[in-house]
């Protein structure tokens, strides 16, 4: 009972990433952080309580290589407190992380996935209602304020005017609330796309009232993406909807599956007929600056190359994790690359060990997306869609994210997916015929 209300709050609360319960030293502690927090201590103690062999994926080993690396290089940092505060977070969201890790590598993947579906529009139903809610206090109407921002033609309307007003009104403990602005709306619709994913597993083991509000969650999410400005939430799409026509080019599957591979399709095309149409207005405006303007003029490049010129400096120790980059004009503590950003503080030696944390990470989601591919059902074929998007979205943040770190939601959604990888992907399985083999086997 206990497990499976835990399991339950994690769903619930998973995409709660902005309400700041407490915040010292960089370090935030919000609602979501919670039920997360609690799966994790609730699964150390139940994997170590019994005497069963412990498995982990390398992926944990090559991260605490790369901190134990970082540790080191605090000898020559020019700030010690904040390369051990850095480092001291990294390894807390590990330890967090492989907890999750140990719960889900032993779970029921279909069990899961039935139950998440029917708490998933509970969980958007929970965001929409505390965002709602929040501006109403402040005396707006969150709706008209989104499609005021959205016609304005100022991308930057969405981005700091709705976001920072939710982020900042919202907060049950004082800080610098300005980043979440930027930083928070990125995780929420990452995880409200996770947990999608997950739904579509158990669409047809729910009843027809529950499948039309997972729909209608879908479509709610969607809505949430779009106000979110999110390139990395909407880049992250890219590698679902290609694994999805390749799925349907191959498989051939029934018309509901059609209808919504389509239909999402069709709806990306016509945010790309509007980013070129004269006849939308602000809504153009919004889209070609943030998706075209902004990407091609953006600041982080010319960041990137100071990166670089700094670790030409010292490529064979680095700088010093904690150690400001030194830039054109100005000192900024993040290289927006988890790459550049441990190569510069730990040298070479943190540069290669990161290049093997990335090369594992890929070689893991290409053995998923291949086997999913050989999926004898959609639903069969979603359960390695959740490791494959689990990891590539967790890339495409490390590539550039701020704050040189990984956010604990990623660090949630790869514990996930690299549990159900080892799972689907362990060799038994794949003598016995991998994802050709029984729909109950793959759920179990």
């Amino acid at each position: 009972m206990l497990a499976v209300s835990v399991q339950s709050l994690f769903i619930l609360l998973f995409p709660l990433q902005w309400i700041t319960i407490v915040d010292i030293g960089g370090f935030s502690l919000k609602v979501a952080h919670l039920s997360v927090i609690a799966l994790s201590l609730l699964a150390w103690a139940t994997t170590f309580s019994g005497r069963g062999k412990v498995q982990i994926n390398p992926f944990y080993f090559l991260f605490m290589l790369v901190l134990v690396i970082q540790l080191g290089s605090l000898m020559w940092s020019e700030d010690v407190a904040a390369g051990l505060s850095a480092v001291a977070r990294s390894f807390f969201y590990l330890a967090i992380s492989l907890g999750i890790y140990f719960w889900f590598v032993k779970a029921d993947m279909g069990r899961f996935s039935f139950h998440a579906s029917r708490l998933f529009p509970a969980s958007v139903a929970v965001l929409y209602a505390l965002i709602i809610i929040s501006f109403a206090i402040a005396g707006q109407n969150f709706f008209a304020v989104v499609f005021e921002a959205l016609f304005s033609g100022n991308p930057n309307a969405l981005q700091y005017h709705v976001f920072y007003k939710l982020f900042n009104d919202y907060s049950l403990a004082p800080s610098e609330m300005e980043n979440y602005s930027s930083a928070a709306r990125h995780t929420i619709a990452l995880s409200l796309v996770f947990l999608s994913i997950i739904a579509s597993v158990a669409l047809r083991q729910v009843t027809p009232a529950t499948r039309i509000l997972i729909f209608a969650s879908m479509l709610a999410v969607l809505f949430f993406l779009a106000i979110s400005m999110s390139r990395s939430a909407v880049f992250s799409l890219l590698v679902p909807i290609v694994f999805l026509l390749h799925l349907v080019v191959l498989r051939r599957p029934g018309p509901l599956v059609l209808m919504g591979v389509f239909g999402l399709l069709i709806g990306l095309l016509a945010v790309s007929v509007a980013s070129v149409s004269d006849s939308t207005g602000g809504v153009t405006e919004v889209l070609q600056g943030k998706f075209i303007d902004d990407i091609v003029n953006n600041p982080r490049v010319s960041d990137f190359g100071d990166v670089i010129d700094n670790i030409s400096e010292n490529p064979w120790l680095g700088a010093g994790i904690g150690t400001p980059i030194e830039g054109m004009f100005v000192r900024f503590d993040e290289a927006h690359n988890f790459f550049f950003h441990v190569w510069h503080g730990a040298g070479i030696a943190g540069a290669l060990a990161v290049l093997a944390l990335g090369a594992h990470l890929v070689s893991v989601m290409i053995v998923t997306y291949r086997a999913g591919l050989r999926a004898d059902s959609f639903e069969i074929a979603c359960i390695y869609l959740i490791v494959v998007y689990a990891l590539s979205s967790s890339l495409l943040r490390m590539s550039v994210a701020g704050g040189g770190d990984v956010s604990l939601s990623e660090w949630c959604m790869l514990a996930i997916g690299l549990a159900f990888a080892d799972r689907l992907n362990k060799p038994e399985r794949r003598k016995s015929g991998g994802a050709n083999s029984t729909s109950e086997a793959a759920f179990a």
